[in-house]
């Protein structure tokens, strides 16, 4: 049997579709476009599966610093070498970051036409959509090295194979990107967000912390000199992980956390301190009280979106005979946890040669100690 219709009758465009001109023609189109880049912000605190979404929290549980004992969390394939290249905790991270990646590049490119922003805003979400392609390469530097820098160039979704078929950067290139991004963003960024409303936006403190933790990360001995790396190359023979140690790259790192430092403590960032009844400086109850005052002078950047409540029921100790939702998951080694989580790194922090840093990590050794003899003691 056969039917005839209308030509051109399947070629229509969904009327639930904007185009790039309708999404830039008003504010609120373009704010949304601006919110799904955000979107693409991972969620640390999401731990047990990794790869969909937002979730990128299974680093903490497949590496030496604690373990899942449950059997179907991600982190276990990354202990039991069950993954390769399809596996969504190696894909899927590509997938995402390069999104958001690309989205902010597009956000770039056409907010200025939004007729209803004024100029100012208008450089300060083109700000915020710069830091927040810098931070997805950030995290993606984090993960897999050394990757493929799109710079402003903006790759059609039609793109052929061989358009998107790049060669990677090698890590300092990389780096001297993300930080320049930064660096550039954290021009037009505010310090402080203009109101409650707008909370969870990227700030210029938190863009110059993400830069100085990417030098920290150059000069770390996995990346600087690191012979291990020397077969990694491109086609061309271009060397992707630097071969000779740079005492330098240090120095820079260490710059760069003097000047956060100097630009932003005491007086939008500062120690979170909290008094027991007595009137007394309390490390435990600041410990504590830290993480349950929302926006404290503590807090550099939080993910208003992240999974808080299933990563609380996970490090919440087993109790047995509680009601499901107390009991706890009996999910990590505590006692390794505590011991390569606080011990571990403060003890690799005062064998580097940095003054600074030796003193930082004696004050936060002695600072633990006091929490430690302060710590009430749970009975039953």
């Amino acid at each position: 049997m056969n039917f005839s219709c209308k030509k051109g009758y399947l070629d229509q465009v969904p009327d639930d579709r904007l185009t790039l001109d309708q999404t830039f023609n008003n504010r609120n189109t373009a704010l949304k476009f601006l919110a799904n880049i955000y979107s693409n912000m991972p969620d640390e605190a999401s731990q047990r599966f990794a790869g969909f979404g937002n979730t990128v929290g299974q680093w903490t549980g497949g590496s030496d610093e604690a373990e899942y004992v449950w059997g179907f969390v991600t982190s276990n394939n990354i202990n039991n070498g069950t993954y390769d290249a399809s596996s969504s905790l190696i894909s899927g991270f590509w997938t995402y970051f390069y999104q958001g990646i690309r989205n902010a590049g597009v956000f770039m490119d056409n907010i200025d036409k939004v007729p209803d922003l004024t100029p100012d805003l208008k450089t300060q979400y083109k700000a915020e959509a710069r830091a927040l392609r810098a931070l997805y390469y950030f995290y993606l530097l984090r993960i897999y090295g050394p990757v493929v820098i799109i710079g402003d160039k903006t790759i059609a979704p039609d793109a052929s194979f061989n358009d998107v078929q790049l060669p990677r950067n090698s890590y300092d290139e990389c780096v001297s990107y993300v930080t320049a991004e930064l660096d550039q963003a954290a021009k037009d960024l505010p310090a402080l967000p203009s109101n409650d409303n707008n909370y969870g936006r990227f700030t210029k403190g938190f863009a110059l912390a993400i830069k100085s933790e990417m030098l920290l990360y150059a000069a770390s001995p996995l990346y600087n000199g690191n012979t291990d790396y020397a077969p990694m190359k491109n086609a061309d023979g271009k060397q992707l992980i630097t071969q000779q140690p740079d005492a330098n790259k240090w120095k820079l790192a260490a710059d760069a956390a003097k000047e956060f430092i100097d630009q932003f403590v005491p007086a939008v960032y500062d120690l979170y301190r909290v008094n027991d009844p007595s009137g007394n400086y309390s490390p435990y109850l600041s410990c504590r009280d830290v993480l349950l005052k929302d926006w404290n002078k503590e807090v550099i950047y939080a993910n208003i979106g992240a999974g808080v409540t299933n990563r609380q029921y996970e490090t919440t100790p087993y109790h047995q005979g509680a009601a499901d939702e107390d009991r706890g998951p009996e999910v990590w080694a505590l006692p390794r946890v505590w011991l390569m989580l606080i011990l571990w790194p403060m003890d690799a922090l005062l064998m580097m040669p940095h003054l600074a840093i030796k003193k930082l990590a004696s004050q936060i050794l002695r600072h633990l100690m006091m929490i430690s003899q302060e710590v009430p003691t749970i009975n039953g």
